[in-house]
């Protein structure tokens, strides 16, 4: 499990470095797909094929999903459009 940890860092390295741009509904959506809804399905199947075994492996599945979509996001560069404030500037 240890060496799938790689895989966990680089998706919130992704989902933070939108978070601190002020891309934060995103981000949001990824890690709760990847920890929740990818992550408790998995572990149902795999535990049904693999046993209690399983249920560890569906851990790395959900860090994978989120790693490809937190990529594939940051790839598009639509979370440079966001800000945190918005301001004017005075003329």
């Amino acid at each position: 499990m240890s060496s799938y940890y790689v895989m966990f860092t680089l998706m919130f390295i992704y989902t933070g470095l939108m978070r601190g741009a002020g891309d934060t509904l995103v981000p949001m959506f990824f890690s709760l797909l990847s920890l929740w809804i990818i992550r408790i399905p998995f572990a149902w199947i795999f535990s049904q094929k693999m046993g209690p075994a399983g249920i560890w492996w569906s851990i790395p599945a959900g860090w994978f999903v989120g790693l490809m979509l937190s990529w594939g996001y940051y790839r598009t560069g639509r979370w440079k459009t966001k800000a945190v404030v918005k301001y004017e500037l005075n003329k």
